[in-house]
């Protein structure tokens, strides 16, 4: 949840901040939600079904944000955005990357 609530900050605080000083910061601004939408999303459902496979729901929450994306095409939310699809890309190698750093070998002295 707090890695959410960061995300949520900083796209209304820093998304702003840079638009008004016209700032070039190579679309983070523009991406900051959905290179944090992965991570967030998974670790949020990992810690109410902490016993189901980690990889599994990284994957589907993936690909749940990717189809969100690509909604924008046909007008269902906002508009498609190609960098939001990099980001999200982007969070989900970031999340595998947290996973085998500091939950792949928990899960081994766990079992």
């Amino acid at each position: 949840m707090t890695l959410a609530f960061i995300g949520t900050v900083l796209s209304n605080t820093y998304r702003p901040y840079v638009y008004s000083q016209d700032m070039d910061n190579t679309f983070l601004a523009d991406t900051i939600g959905s290179l944090i939408c992965v991570p967030s999303a998974t670790l949020f459902l990992w810690s109410i079904y902490p016993r189901k496979n980690f990889i599994k729901m990284m994957i589907l929450v993936f690909f749940s944000f990717i189809i969100y994306e690509f909604l924008g095409l046909i007008g269902f939310h906002g508009v498609f955005d190609l960098y939001d699809i990099l980001a999200i890309t982007v969070g989900c190698m970031a999340t595998f990357l947290f996973y085998l750093l500091f939950i792949k070998e928990k899960e081994k002295t766990f079992l």
